[in-house]
């Protein structure tokens, strides 16, 4: 008896484009979130430091060229680090905020947070992930390697 395996690669394509396509509104308000949890938890700063950090990051955005609103915070801790989101959400940390020696230095780090949102690198970055764990699944799916097919599933649905 012949088997076919046209509708189960069907399926996998619906899985890629649907997994490709969600990946952007997966991420659309995590910024916001990540500044609300911030606030709630009283490590977003106000005031002077704060207010300097928003003023410098709205000259390098309007440098870049950007038509993206983006909202710059800093938080209290002492983390030697910046990130950003998706949805323009940037946020500098005051560990490294004590480690730069000049207003060059806190925009060149909020440059470089301002490209990955208008590159739109995490987006991309969640899409390559997705199409890798597709990848893996269905090979082991193919190769009928439950250890293959299983670390997949975990990989696919992990926090990116």
């Amino acid at each position: 008896m012949a088997v076919s395996i046209a509708p189960n690669v069907t399926r996998l394509l619906l899985l890629v484009a649907l997994s490709l396509g969600v990946a952007p509104a997966v991420l659309a308000g995590a910024g916001e979130d990540a500044y609300e949890d911030y606030e709630e938890r009283g490590l977003l700063m106000q005031g002077e430091v704060a207010d300097y950090v928003e003023r410098v990051g709205q000259r390098v955005a309007a440098a870049s060229g950007t038509s993206r609103e983006l909202v710059f915070g800093v938080v209290d801790t002492g983390d030697v680090n910046a990130v950003a989101y998706a949805d323009g959400h940037i946020f500098v940390f005051r560990g490294l905020l004590a480690r730069l020696q000049t207003e060059g230095q806190l925009a060149a780090v909020l440059g470089h947070e301002v490209a990955h949102v208008t590159q739109r690198h995490v987006p991309k970055q969640q899409a390559r992930q997705r199409l890798a764990g597709v990848g893996a699944w269905l090979l082991g799916f193919l190769l009928r390697n439950a250890d293959l097919y299983y670390a997949a599933q975990e990989y696919s649905m992990a926090e990116i």
